[in-house]
Order: structure tokens, then C-alpha cells, then sequence
């Protein structure tokens, strides 16, 4: 790491999250080795994209929408013109979001001492506090866990990280532009949820795109394994967007993101309500002769929760797990959800197009030009370094004996064939168990506590 450029601002002061000495997180005398963590790490999509640096503040992406023929007549004579076509296309664009996350103010003195030998100073953690598959993508890869429960210095980093990796784990799917603050510290990307949609317009003249809307589905509110037919609804989805995609860019790779908990849910009922659409499809009188063997069916829900697959239509499709999707509750929606039922949509996203070109990936800021100007006005690793090939930049700052470090991202979500993208919105799950714990305080499954200090035990 660079070393810290003196900026002398006034206040700095502690404010850091103490681990050791008086008023230390961890200075309970007689502490066991080693500590777990009941921190629960963000999945989703964000890591299993690929990502590009980008300079450009408002890019287009262009569409061929539509081949048609002019009103033209046909030739009476052999030798008369014939009619002609017109090309259609659209435009596309998205804009760079800004994400940041800070370590407090540390006073290097404070964070250097112990209360006595009864205070350890090796502690151990089990596990992870960070998701190690998001290193990169949701947090900057150099910040890690090793000796974070006895250094100040580096629980402040761990702790930004995982701040910023659950930013941008619900950014990526409920990212709105208009949540951006008044000056622009803050700014959403568009997310998910605003690119998978209905009614999208040319980006340059404003003009009305169907050909590229995506297909958005109604769940009308019906339950997971009751009423909600999902098998057909996601059979005759995919039956669509494989057609379209072949028919169009060569065929697609997709992606079905979901909850964990709405994935709990159907993999529980897939294979019983695959057979009984059979079932339905040949009559009951021939469905008489059908037996069906309850631990195959067992089986095979088994090897469908293992594996992470759902089987459509003749092919497999890879489910991921996001804790970015929203999720409703009979809190926030008293109309539609009672008890402790639970409501979100599900995902299908493409991966890639024709012989594996990217559609659905990150783009962001390429810091190493602003590395490449600072070097040129003789500043070169004074105030500003990047890792993880530029996506993330870091600024260190020292008055004295005091130090904090801040990282900024400026990233987008790119969805280039939104066409071949659908959500099915409003199904509800009933958990037969309290809901799946997550790694955000706006979810239902989210369980707060614990102790930010400690006093010192004595005096």
C-alpha cells in the first residue's frame, strides 16, 4: 500500500471501532479461541458477471429493432423497380453509478495498547466475514480477514468492505438513480429491476423501443407450491426467450436468480408439479396406468437442491442466490401478504449471446487514467491508488497520528439484449420455518445485536 499523504484538516480524532485496551471490543478477560461469526454474507449475482473499465460518462448501445418493407407497389412490369426495405434500430445507455464507504478516524495510539495480560491480543476468527467469491467485485480483493480481531486498522477496513459489498448487492437489482444524493456523493446505478421492464424509449430521441422491452409477468399473488403454476409459467417462458434468442443473436446462455428462500420453495415442489402437468396433459384415464416412485421424485429434489439446477423444457439452467432482490412482507404490503408470508420476483437474466459474447456484465470508472494525470502533475501514489484493475480507488489521509482511508467505485450494470431478460413478479412463499437469515437490516430475515464496546472491568 502507498504511502499516507499528510492532509492537515482539523477534528481528527478517534472514532474508530477500539478491539483492544479500555473500551475495547474484545478485551473480556479469559475470551477462547477461536471466535465465530454469525455475520451473514450477501449472495448474488454481482461476482459471477464479468466487468469492463470504461472512461465513457454516457455510452450507447445500439439495437437493429426491425427489417421492414416500404408501402411500396408491386412491379406491374418484369422490368419495373421492385420495393424496398428500411432497417430500424434503437439506442440504448447507462450511466455510472457512485458507491463509497469509509474507515472512521484512527488514532494510531489508541488502537496500540491493551488493558493487561488478561486482554488477548490472538484471537482468532473461524470463517469468513466477507464472501471470498464477491473479493473483486463487491469489495476491494486486497482487504481481507487476516488478524481482524486484533488490529484496529484493518476491522475498519473489513468492516467498509462489507458495507460496500452489501451497497452494491442490492444496488445491482433496486439501484435507482433518483435515490442519488443532493450533491452527488451518493448515486445509484440502474439496477435490475429498472433495466428487466416494459416500455423502454431511444435513449437520443425518446421514441417508444417495444422491440426490445423485456418480458415481465404477473404472478397475480399466488403461492409458491399452491396455486401458482410455476412450472408451466417458467416452462413456457423459456420455451419464448430460447426461440427468440436463437431466432435473433445465434442463441443465449441465461441465469434464474433468486431469493434462497423462493429457491427453498420450488425446488421443494418442482419434480411433484413436473409430473403432475404430465399428468394433466394425458387425462386421467391414461394417467391411471402412470405410477409414480416417491423416492426417485425424492431424489430428485435432492439432486436439484445440491446441484443448483432447475430442469426446463429439455435443458438445465443454473440458479443463483441473490439477497439483492427485494423482498415484501405482511409489513410493508398488509394488503396482499398476511403472517409471516413472504412475496418477491424471479429473475431470468441472459449471460451471453451467440458464441459467448457478454450481455448482462459490469462496466466501471478506469481509475489508472486518474493514476496516469496524477503521475503526469508529479503526484503519482500521493493521494490516490486503485486496486482490483482500477474498479475500486482508495485516498489515505493522516493528520498526524490520527489516519482514515476511503474507497469509491463508480460502477454500471450493463444489459445489452434486455429482450431476452423476464421477472416474474408478486409470487408468495409461505417459509415453513422462520424466514432464511440475510445479510440486510431491511429484510424480514434479518436478526440485529451484540455489543459495539465494552467498559473497562475494572474501575
Amino acid at each position: 500500500m502507498p504511502e499516507l499523504i499528510m492532509k492537515h484538516t482539523a477534528g481528527n480524532t478517534n472514532a474508530v471501532q477500539l478491539l483492544h485496551g479500555p473500551g475495547g471490543l474484545f478485551n473480556t478477560a479469559g475470551l477462547e479461541n477461536p471466535f465465530l461469526s454469525t455475520v451473514v454474507r450477501p449472495l448474488g449475482l454481482g461476482p459471477y458477471l464479468p466487468a469492463f473499465p470504461s472512461t465513457y460518462t454516457d455510452p450507447y448501445y445500439g439495437v437493429i429493432t426491425e427489417i421492414v418493407s416500404n408501402a411500396e407497389s408491386e412491379p406491374d412490369y418484369v422490368c419495373d423497380p421492385a420495393p424496398t426495405g428500411s432497417m430500424k434500430n434503437g439506442v440504448l445507455s447507462a450511466t455510472f453509478g457512485r458507491v463509497q464507504q469509509a474507515t472512521k478516524d484512527i488514532d494510531l495510539g489508541a488502537i496500540s495498547v491493551s488493558l493487561n495480560n488478561a486482554d488477548r491480543t490472538d484471537l482468532m476468527l473461524l470463517g469468513n466475514l466477507l464472501e471470498p467469491i464477491d473479493a473483486g467485485s463487491g469489495f476491494p480483493s486486497d482487504v481481507n480477514e487476516s488478524n481482524v480481531l486484533n488490529n484496529a486498522i484493518k476491522a475498519g477496513m473489513v468492516t467498509a468492505a462489507f458495507t460496500m459489498a452489501q451497497k452494491l448487492n442490492i444496488m445491482l437489482w433496486e439501484g435507482d438513480p433518483a435515490a442519488a444524493t443532493t450533491n452527488g456523493g451518493h448515486i445509484p446505478f440502474n439496477g435490475l429491476s429498472k433495466l428487466v421492464k416494459t416500455g423502454y424509449v431511444d435513449a437520443q430521441t425518446g421514441n417508444v423501443l417495444p422491440p426490445v422491452d423485456s418480458v415481465v409477468i404477473d404472478g397475480a399473488w399466488t403461492t409458491i407450491g399452491v396455486d401458482a403454476d410455476i412450472v408451466g409459467t417458467l416452462r413456457s417462458l423459456m420455451a419464448y426467450l430460447e426461440n427468440l434468442a436463437n431466432t435473433t443473436v445465434g442463441g443465449a446462455t441465461f441465469a434464474i436468480c433468486m431469493r434462497p428462500n423462493v429457491w427453498d420453495q420450488i425446488s421443494d415442489v418442482w419434480h411433484t408439479n413436473y409430473n403432475d402437468e404430465i399428468t394433466a396433459q394425458i387425462g386421467a384415464a391414461t394417467a391411471s396406468r402412470l405410477v409414480l416412485d416417491a423416492s426417485q421424485l425424492t431424489a430428485l429434489r435432492d439432486e436439484m437442491k445440491t446441484n443448483q439446477l432447475l430442469p426446463i423444457g429439455g435443458k438445465v439452467y443454473p440458479v443463483i442466490l441473490d439477497h439483492g432482490i427485494h423482498e415484501i412482507d405482511a409489513v410493508e404490503d398488509a394488503v396482499n401478504l398476511a403472517g409471516t408470508e413472504l412475496s418477491s420476483s424471479i429473475y431470468v437474466i441472459p449471460l451471453t449471446i451467440g458464441p459467448g459474447m457478454p450481455v448482462t456484465y459490469w462496466e466501471y470508472l478506469d481509475w489508472r487514467v486518474t493514476q496516469a494525470l496524477l503521475a503526469e502533475s508529479g503526484l503519482s501514489n500521493a493521494i490516490q491508488f486503485w486496486t482490483d484493475s482500477a474498479r475500486f480507488a482508495w485516498t489515505a489521509q493522516q493528520l498526524r497520528m490520527c489516519i482514515s482511508l476511503q474507497m469509491r467505485a463508480e460502477p454500471r450494470v450493463v444489459l445489452r439484449t434486455p429482450q431476452l431478460a423476464a421477472r416474474i413478479d408478486d409470487l408468495i412463499i409461505i417459509p415453513s420455518a422462520p424466514a432464511f437469515r440475510t445479510a440486510h437490516p431491511t429484510d424480514a430475515g434479518y436478526v440485529a445485536g451484540g455489543e459495539t464496546t465494552r467498559v473497562k472491568p475494572y474501575g
